[in-house]
């Protein structure tokens, strides 16, 4: 049997002659529903429930795989870390002397004194004079402030002592012109240890822009300590590190030829003599 609605008639008459409610009895009329109609509607419900159940799962996915890329983001992000955190130690660990003695040569100079020669090297300019820096022994007997002779090439230059400690053998000469310098290794984050390798670099017996390298053999008080060739007339040059950077100053060699251990005096000792802060 088709389902059916009762409905109320639409106009109620009463009996004929007696007023609106005269007339026969009324009786209800069914009115037949479509069950095609209904049947639709409830498939639209499941459409939609199916639609929102779908949007629920794809946010939810969504959340889900952009919470998967935060963390490969971190991961990746901890990874290249670690990755430059192993080419910088790698980068401590090699040395490029050629690349540091050509960086470094423009700043390192010959000293000449009327009792011989050393070296010395560029350590701080104020735009219109440098002061290099060397060993005490070097210019001990220089003289006249105009006694100090700076030779790089074919160029000459007038200098005279600034400063000195003569217990720490470092001294400053001053040069009335603007010349190259280096930078200290101190500072930087880059202080020295045991075993990073080191380049000397001087003027042995006058021969200028001589290189010798080594590594760091030990860090004592106030010295470093190498088994880079340190030779007569090296002394007052730079110790540099793989940087091309100053950690010391040359001052003494032990054993025939320089073949024994070499001491550089700790670079933060000229400093002192400056009143600089940049090496500390």
């Amino acid at each position: 049997m088709d389902p059916v609605e009762w409905l109320e008639p639409a106009n109620q008459q009463g009996p004929r002659g007696s007023g609106p409610l005269a007339g026969p009895p009324l009786s209800l009329r069914p009115r037949r529903v479509n069950p095609q109609g209904r049947m639709r509607d409830v498939v639209l419900v499941l459409v939609l429930l199916a639609l929102v159940g779908y949007q629920f799962h794809v946010s939810s996915r969504v959340g889900a795989l952009e919470e998967k890329l935060r963390s490969s983001r971190r991961e990746l992000y901890a990874l290249t870390t670690d990755v430059r955190s192993e080419l910088d130690h790698v980068e401590n660990r090699v040395l490029n002397a050629g690349t540091v003695a050509q960086e470094a040569a423009p700043a390192v100079f010959t000293i000449y004194t009327p009792d011989g020669q050393g070296t010395g090297f560029g350590f701080f300019s104020d735009g219109s004079s440098t002061w290099i820096a060397t060993n005490f022994h070097v210019i001990q007997h220089a003289g006249a402030p105009a006694a100090v002779v700076i030779k790089q090439g074919g160029e000459e230059w007038s200098g005279r002592p600034y400063r000195w400690d003569a217990a720490a053998d470092i001294a400053l000469v001053k040069v009335d012109s603007v010349l190259p310098v280096l930078g200290s290794g101190y500072g930087q984050g880059h202080d020295p240890k045991r075993g990073d390798p080191v380049l000397a670099f001087g003027s042995p017996e006058g021969f200028q822009a001589t290189a010798t390298v080594g590594i760091i053999s030990a860090i004592r008080s106030r010295w470093i300590q190498t088994d880079a060739q340190i030779n007569p007339g090296s002394s007052g040059g730079p110790l540099l590190n793989v940087r091309g950077e100053v950690i010391g100053i040359t001052s003494v060699g032990f054993g025939a030829g320089g073949s024994g251990p070499g001491f550089a005096i700790d670079v933060r000792e000229l400093c002192t003599l400056l009143d600089l802060a940049e090496c500390e």
